[in-house]
């Protein structure tokens, strides 16, 4: 397969490994392999790197992670620390790089002064982990936080609340703003 060696591929090694492809909207390949056996065999260290060398230096390989929001999360934590990271995988008994990224729901300056708690959005690597912690919640600066499911809210116009796909408030023609509580013409955050 594209240069790699064929002694270490999963087996029985006459299957395919690729299923199917797909080009997302922002331009990138999403590939359906064959099996999880496949899929772990193409996130080993050398056969990514082969399998990248034959696209471009900008190509990545990008793990498909279950997003969890995890509550009341202390403000001490901080998202952009990879040690801190690996300090909780560690201490919730967790496999290296199981945390793939974390955010802030609500943007750190707009937090009220001495705020002490906040909501993070936490991806994680396995869908078993990810239950783990919505059951049992996880350990963060010495405090048990507990999580939920993700489930995105569907995409509206803040404006004129239409839920086009297409349509946000910056594009919108509609001239006055219409509140999403109680349909009147006012911003939603004045009601």
């Amino acid at each position: 397969m594209m240069g790699i060696a064929t002694a270490d591929r999963p087996e029985p090694n006459d299957v395919k490994l690729f299923v199917a492809a797909k080009r997302t909207q922002r331009g990138g390949i999403l590939y359906l392999m064959a099996s999880t056996t496949a899929a772990q065999w193409l996130r080993q260290a050398l056969v990514k790197e082969s399998f990248l060398q034959k696209f471009s230096s900008f190509a990545s390989i990008r793990n498909r992670g279950h997003t969890v929001i995890l509550e009341y999360v202390p403000t001490t934590y901080d998202l952009g620390s990879t040690f801190m990271n690996d300090y909780i995988e560690r201490d919730n008994g967790m496999d290296a790089g199981e945390i793939l990224d974390a955010r802030y729901l609500k943007d750190p300056t707009r937090r009220t002064p001495g705020q002490c708690t906040a909501f993070i959005l936490m991806t994680i690597r396995s869908a078993q982990r990810a239950n783990t912690i919505i059951r049992d919640g996880i350990i963060i600066e010495g405090k048990t936080v507990f999580g939920r499911k993700n489930i995105p809210e569907a995409k509206r116009c803040m404006k004129c609340q239409s839920f086009e796909a297409s349509h946000i408030a910056a594009s919108c023609k509609q001239i006055h703003d219409t509140c999403g509580m109680c349909g009147e013409m006012h911003r939603t955050s004045t009601c």
